[in-house]
C-alpha cells in the first residue's frame, strides 16, 4: 500500500506565515521561500509516507506471527 500525499490535499502555510517563522534578519525572496517551502512539505510527505509503510509491514508481520502462535496458521 502507498501512500502519495499531494500539494492539493493539505493546506500550505502562507508564505506571511512562513515569513513569521524565520529570524527578522532572514533575507529570502518570495520565490525562494516559496521553493523552500513546497521542498519541506514534500520532505514531510516522503517521511510520513515511509513512516505509513513501515508500520504497514510491521502490522502485517504481527498477524502473520498472532497466526501461526494461535494455530491458525
Amino acid at each position: 500500500m502507498t501512500t502519495t500525499l499531494h500539494t492539493a490535499d493539505v493546506c500550505l502555510l502562507s508564505l506571511e506565515r512562513c515569513r513569521a517563522l524565520l529570524p527578522a534578519d532572514c533575507e529570502i525572496s518570495d520565490a525562494e521561500l516559496e521553493r523552500l517551502r513546497d521542498g519541506l512539505y514534500a520532505l514531510a510527505g516522503a517521511s510520513l509516507e515511509g513512516f505509513l509503510e513501515q508500520r504497514l509491514i510491521v502490522r502485517q508481520e504481527e498477524t502473520i506471527t498472532l497466526r501461526f502462535s494461535d494455530g491458525k496458521g
